[in-house]
């Protein structure tokens, strides 16, 4: 059974976790002060513990790469490109993500 790890973090009040599987989705959703670093890895693990699998049967992970903080957006590309290069599994069907970041008014 394939099982796809999703996060998102483009809104810097609430990073969104999610499992899928052919046959369901289970999602977990966190509002939060705090900053995703500190909750991020504790959601990821939540999610693969309510889903009763090891982090080893993960085939894939896709993150959201628009929207969000600068930081936010650095953490989640560390953490899904750690992952799947532990796990040796694609993240948004890339041996890994290179960050792309908006353009600002230094550019």
């Amino acid at each position: 059974m394939k099982n796809c790890l999703i996060i998102n973090s483009s809104n810097p009040q609430e990073v969104i976790i999610s499992l899928r599987s052919a046959d369901n989705e289970y999602v977990v959703k966190e509002k939060s002060k705090l900053k995703h670093s500190h909750n991020l890895l504790i959601l990821i693990s939540k999610v693969i513990r309510k889903r009763q699998i090891s982090i080893n049967e993960l085939s894939s992970i896709e993150i959201q790469t628009n929207g969000g903080s600068f930081t936010g957006i650095r953490i989640v590309i560390t953490v899904a490109n750690t992952l799947a290069w532990a796990l040796n599994i694609p993240v948004n069907n890339e041996k890994f993500i290179v960050p792309r970041y908006s353009s600002s008014k230094f550019d």
